[in-house]
């Protein structure tokens, strides 16, 4: 499983995060052009949304699997929509 990098928690920046930099400011500008472009959608049904920012091993999808499980066992239909796969 993958860590965070220690350089994340120390107090002066190290070459590491100063190199980074210029990519997360890109990666936050980028997102948040993405958000103000999106247009929302109102659904009828009740929608429960598992994610986070965690890439792999975060546990997503065994949780998706067991709210599916519980769900089932309560007689409701549930379905799965992944986004960008």
């Amino acid at each position: 499983m993958l860590e965070t990098p220690k350089f994340w928690y120390k107090k002066k920046p190290t070459w590491q995060a100063i190199l980074l930099l210029p990519l997360g400011l890109l990666y936050s500008f980028i997102s948040n052009l993405k958000a103000k472009l999106q247009r929302s959608h109102k659904v009828e049904l009740p929608v429960i949304s598992v994610g986070n920012l965690t890439i792999g091993g975060g546990g997503k999808t065994p949780l998706t699997i067991a709210l599916c499980e519980i769900l089932i066992d309560l007689g409701k239909k549930p379905a799965v929509v992944m986004r960008g796969y």
